[in-house]
């Protein structure tokens, strides 16, 4: 049974990296109970559209690989499907469009 949860995929916020020579994407975090950086993941695309709205971006990834990426950066914990925040930052479709912008005219290369 551990075994399949950790080889589940998993929807983890996550976006684009804007920045020049960067071709990847960064997972957001949050802020755990003891104000460390906590991976969060859900384990199903509408757990984390209830949680953080339609327009949030998003990437499908294992979560043996995701605890993998958030290791390498010195986050021990991931959160699965964490309950919704209301003082959480949200994406708006506003901000998506930004960052689209933002993409298309980031050198490549």
């Amino acid at each position: 049974m551990q075994n399949e949860i950790v080889n589940e995929i998993v929807y983890a916020p996550a976006h684009p990296d804007p920045r020049a020579g960067h071709d990847g994407v960064r997972f957001e975090t949050r802020l755990g109970t003891t104000g460390a950086p906590v991976g969060v993941a859900f384990t199903s695309l509408d757990k984390l559209v209830d949680a953080l709205g339609g327009a949030q971006p998003w990437v499908a990834v294992p979560l043996s690989r995701l605890r993998l990426i958030f290791g390498a950066a010195g986050i021990t914990q991931v959160a699965l499907d964490p309950a919704s925040d209301a003082d959480l930052p949200r994406w708006d479709v506003d901000e998506v469009l930004a960052l689209s912008r933002t993409m298309e005219e980031k050198p490549h290369g």
